[in-house]
């Protein structure tokens, strides 16, 4: 009996892990989400982002950075390839935008509408309407050479839209 009870929620386990892992797919997202591009216009990405967040009742969470930064890289390293549930959650919960940030296009005229970030990678977390609800410097999300699953997961939980 016990191992028949141990089956059950081992499957169940399976299946709802997997649900969150399968709630996104990556080649369906726009290019603003999967890279940071020098030659992007933030603003009217950021109008696309908004709208979708809109559509979807979620939030943008705005990924300052650049393909030049360490911290970026394995911020994608960490999200893509160790934690894909974790992704899974940010994509249900955010339109994700790739702002670069970096000597070949400061952004400084969107970056402007800001706080100051101290360093990159920097989040911005916007309601669909635009209104800037928080900013976060990501060195407190670090852990070692990479970053903190508990710690990056207690953010984007934090600052997930209300889905009641």
């Amino acid at each position: 009996m016990r191992i028949v009870g141990f089956s059950l929620f081992f499957m169940v386990f399976l299946v709802l892990s997997g649900c969150e892992k399968a709630s996104w797919n990556e080649k369906d997202l726009p290019l603003y989400s999967k890279t940071y591009a020098p030659e992007h216009d933030p603003e009217a990405d950021l109008e696309f982002a908004l709208k979708e967040a809109e559509e979807t009742q979620r939030r943008v969470l705005i990924f300052v950075g650049g393909n030049w930064c360490p911290w970026c890289r394995a911020l994608d390293q960490f999200l893509m390839q160790e934690k894909p549930a974790l992704n899974a959650f940010l994509h249900r919960h955010y339109v994700l935008l790739k702002v670069y940030y970096g000597k070949e296009n400061y952004n400084r005229n969107f970056l402007s509408g800001f706080p100051l970030m101290p360093g990159t990678p920097h989040f911005y977390v916007l309601e669909a309407d635009g209104t800037l609800i928080h900013s976060q410097p990501t060195e407190v999300l670090e852990k070692g050479r990479s970053y903190d699953g508990l710690k990056l997961r207690a953010f984007l939980e934090k600052w997930a839209p209300d889905q009641s």
